[in-house]
């Protein structure tokens, strides 16, 4: 049996925003809206992905589905932007890591935004060396990489918006965001938090497009044709505690 379950997995690019000219919130919508995530998502995991527009996918309690759509692609409006920012043909470098699955997701989006002006060059690293090179040392304008996700969002956004987090590539807080990350903490109360979020996400990936979603990956996994009950959760993790053996 083939089990095939949503997960907190989700691809996205992380931007070297306080780096000229990505410090132009029209440049990083431009790049997110010339990306057909549809198309790129079935051609990269045979269609077990759905499109992203947020670092959770739509099956969490932290979603909105206000999101759905914003930023995505739309090619004329992308070539719209960059040329209004008076950047259209910048040129760029994008570093991904020695993965054959992650090498042919940049050679994707290179190819697709080169439609919308921008000129992607494209750095491949060692893993070990990747996480560092960016979010370290700030040597490069954009990594794509994918997001395993945390038990809860506000781990997610602390890292990865918040203006201490290690990759949010930021000094500073950027649109009151800090506030809005502290907000969606400040009760326990599931519905309150998810409208906090709400707030966050449309001011955060909406309005400012610091992270740029892709994709939101799937879990897959294989067992026996005897096993009945087997569930995988968001965090990927199998639980076999519901799972049974058919005689």
């Amino acid at each position: 049996k083939v089990i095939t379950s949503p997960s907190l997995n989700t691809d996205g690019c992380y931007i070297n925003d306080e780096k000229p000219p990505w410090d132009d919130v029209r440049v990083r919508k431009a790049f997110s809206m010339a990306i057909d995530r549809v198309t790129l998502a079935d051609v990269l995991t045979f269609g077990q992905a759905e499109e992203a527009y947020l670092p959770v996918p739509p099956q969490h309690w932290s979603s909105s589905p206000d999101m759905i759509g914003v930023n995505g692609y739309d090619l004329e409006q992308a070539k719209a932007l960059l040329a209004e920012s008076g950047h259209e043909g910048m040129t760029f470098t994008m570093m991904s890591y020695q993965n054959p699955l992650q090498i042919r997701k940049a050679e994707l989006l290179q190819e697709a935004v080169a439609k919308a002006g921008f000129n992607m060059e494209l750095e491949v690293l060692e893993l070990a060396a990747s996480v560092p090179a960016m979010f370290t040392d700030f040597q490069y304008d954009m990594f794509c990489a994918p997001w395993t996700g945390r038990p809860d969002p506000h781990q997610t956004v602390t890292n990865m918006l918040g203006s201490t987090g290690y990759y949010s590539l930021r000094d500073g807080d950027r649109a009151g965001i800090d506030a809005l990350i502290a907000a969606a903490v400040a009760t326990d109360d599931l519905v309150k938090r998810a409208a906090a979020y709400a707030d966050l996400w449309d001011v955060a990936i909406g309005q400012e497009a610091l992270w740029i979603p892709l994709w939101h990956n799937s879990s897959v996994t294989i067992t026996s044709d005897k096993v009945g009950g087997y569930q995988l959760n968001l965090l990927g993790k199998g639980q076999p505690q519901f799972a049974w053996i058919e005689e």
